[in-house]
């Protein structure tokens, strides 16, 4: 009877521990959203019901300056911005502050100064510095390195004649090539930058963490026995799989759990992760990212009607008021064009497909009709974010993270409550 009450006692123990796990739910905040045209501006104020949920908020985005290769703020005004965000910890003490390095948007035309920065061991002593810099001046918790190396292509499903056609044009040169020739000695050399930063941020007794974007080859740049060793966690940003800026002719969804059909597992979350876990990266170091964001298409002529991906598309689709991005929708935005009382009938209404398993994700379409576009969206709703937290759990993730707090519905328009994604996954992550 006793050593049966030792086993319920230990199994409650060892399910606890697996709860307590899955604990972090990492929240990224651009800082561009605070100088946004007035209508769509988000004021600091507004991020704080999100510290309900979030246990740590990643700020972004620091860049690189190319001629001195130093870590600087994207304006000299983004100082006080970096000031008034870590004052916040006044009042949330228990809310760790990263600052980020790297994103996407001031990078679009610089990338290759990362690999610039690499293969100069004096440029990388220059980065670790002025980053330990900026996080002392600051008072920040810990770095965010975000670097968007420069893009690969987005892998095509070809079948098997598409890819015999494929291969002869790779052999006589016809097919474009992305392959970095030096991308051994570059994998190698940002190991040793991280090497460098952890050691430079070890007496702060500071965070050190990592944000991956699936759509660049993660094989080609990251060395996960390497990093496991220097970092506290891995963000695996998992979405933008496919988006209209790489993917102008063919809709599908942007970021599936599993991949749809016959399609490339490489292009989804789960085969993303277990890429890192089957490398030998612990579970236990990382954070599943969710998009807060939907991705948009020009629906044509000669769309289909069903609306199912992937599906003939024109470039990007609408923009909305608040992020002014064609091909990109923040999710208040999204649900003010799904079918509701407060916009019923209206021709700007999308017809909303669910996907009941919530492996691949919710779209909704419009074709064109007189003066109106048509438009395929993607997106993740709540249903889709707890659904992803749960795979968090399953997998004994250390948690998720979500993309980007200005995108989500921070003003309870869809729901009345808000930062309702970021809210469903943190209550996943709570549930038993």
């Amino acid at each position: 009877m006793q050593s049966f009450a030792r086993f319920l006692l230990l199994s409650a123990c060892c399910w606890s521990a697996a709860l307590a796990a899955t604990t972090k739910v990492v929240c990224y905040f651009n800082t561009s959203a605070l100088k946004r045209p007035e209508s769509s501006r988000m004021l600091l104020s507004q991020i704080e019901p999100s510290f309900s949920y979030c246990t740590h908020l990643v700020v972004g985005y620091a860049t690189i300056n190319t001629e001195t290769y130093k870590a600087v703020p994207p304006s000299e005004d983004e100082h006080t911005t970096y000031t008034n965000i870590v004052a916040l910890k006044r009042r949330f003490p228990s809310l760790k502050i990263l600052l980020s390095i790297g994103g996407g948007a001031a990078d679009t035309d610089t990338r290759e100064k990362y690999f610039e920065l690499l293969e100069s061991d004096e440029h990388r002593t220059t980065f670790v510095s002025s980053a330990k810099s900026l996080l002392k001046q600051h008072g920040f918790d810990g770095i965010d390195i975000a670097w968007e190396f420069p893009k690969n292509k987005a892998k095509k499903d070809r079948g098997t004649f598409g890819s015999i056609w494929h291969g002869i044009k790779k052999a006589v040169g016809a097919a474009h090539s992305h392959t970095d020739e030096k991308a051994d000695e570059h994998k190698s050399q940002f190991s040793a930058l991280i090497r460098e930063l952890r050691t430079s941020l070890r007496n702060e007794n500071a965070l050190l963490t990592l944000s991956v974007i699936p759509y660049i080859n993660q094989s080609l740049y990251y060395d996960p026995t390497a990093l496991n060793q220097q970092i506290d966690e891995l963000h695996v940003l998992a979405f933008d799989y496919r988006n209209p800026e790489r993917d102008p002719k063919e809709a599908d969804y942007p970021a599936p759990l599993y991949p749809a059909g016959q399609r490339d597992s490489d292009l989804s979350v789960d085969g993303n992760i277990r890429w890192f876990l089957e490398n030998s990266f612990p579970a236990s170091k990382l954070v599943l990212g969710i998009p807060t964001f939907a991705r948009t298409w020009k629906l044509t002529e000669d769309s289909k009607v069903s609306g199912a991906p992937p599906i003939e598309t024109d470039g990007p689709g609408d923009q909305d008021a608040i992020v002014q991005t064609p091909g990109l929708l923040a999710y208040q935005s999204v649900c003010t064009l799904l079918p509701n009382p407060s916009n019923k009938d209206k021709p700007t209404t999308l017809r909303r497909v669910n996907d009941p398993s919530n492996r691949l994700g919710s779209y909704g379409f419009r074709l064109p009709s007189g003066d109106v576009n048509g438009l395929w969206v993607g997106f993740e709703d709540p249903d889709v974010a707890a659904y992803k937290a749960q795979y968090a759990k399953t997998k004994s993730l250390a948690g998720i993270a979500f993309s980007d707090l200005s995108l989500d519905d921070y003003n309870g328009i869809c729901t009345g409550e808000k930062f309702p994604i970021v809210r469903a996954g943190k209550l996943k992550l709570r549930s038993p």
